[in-house]
């Protein structure tokens, strides 16, 4: 009888997942427009100019250097895009994913890194160096 009450109520407390799985539409990166990624890019990209800025700012970098401004606005491009692939895959609010993307973009460099030691530290049969 206890076992059969916790299934009913694990079925109970899964219902509102199991009705939004059946009512939620598959997404695929080609049903946006071309006017919403652009927004998200130069989201994205601004957050790195402003990283890059940063580091100029401090000294780190020269201003003068064109291959670390390009390398840096194409790294913060592609974890902008990434974040907000997986904020859309979350039906996260369109501003909070605005927000994430300016963050990913800023972050660039620094969360493919993090990401990447996770990815290692996760499964240790994959080094960073044998990628």
């Amino acid at each position: 009888m206890r076992t059969l009450l916790t299934l009913l109520l694990a079925l109970h407390m899964a219902m509102p997942s199991i009705v939004m799985a059946s009512e939620t539409t598959i997404k695929d990166p080609f049903s946006y427009s071309v006017k919403y990624y652009a927004m998200i890019l130069g989201i994205a990209i601004l957050g790195g100019f402003a990283n890059w800025w940063g580091k100029v700012r401090k000294g780190e970098v020269p201003m003068t250097s064109i291959s670390l401004l390009v390398g840096e606005l194409v790294i913060s491009a592609f974890s902008g895009i990434v974040f907000f692939w997986v904020c859309s895959a979350y039906d996260v609010h369109p501003l909070l994913t605005a927000a994430g993307t300016g963050l990913a973009g800023h972050m660039g460099t620094k969360g493919i890194n993090y990401l990447e030691a996770w990815a290692i530290r996760r499964f240790p049969m994959f080094k960073g160096d044998e990628l």
